[in-house]
């Protein structure tokens, strides 16, 4: 696998997450936090 679609499937699958959490999670800043920052860490790899 290429690292553009690494990094597709990372990004798919945490958008599946964070729109599942959010139904249950009145945290929603703190998701948007948490998956900004794992895309800015994906990015610099």
């Amino acid at each position: 696998m290429t690292i553009q679609a690494v990094l597709n499937a990372l990004l798919h699958f945490l958008v599946n997450l964070i729109q599942g959490q959010l139904l249950y999670s009145q945290d929603f800043y703190l998701r948007i936090y948490l998956v900004t920052g794992i895309i800015a860490f994906s990015l610099t790899l």
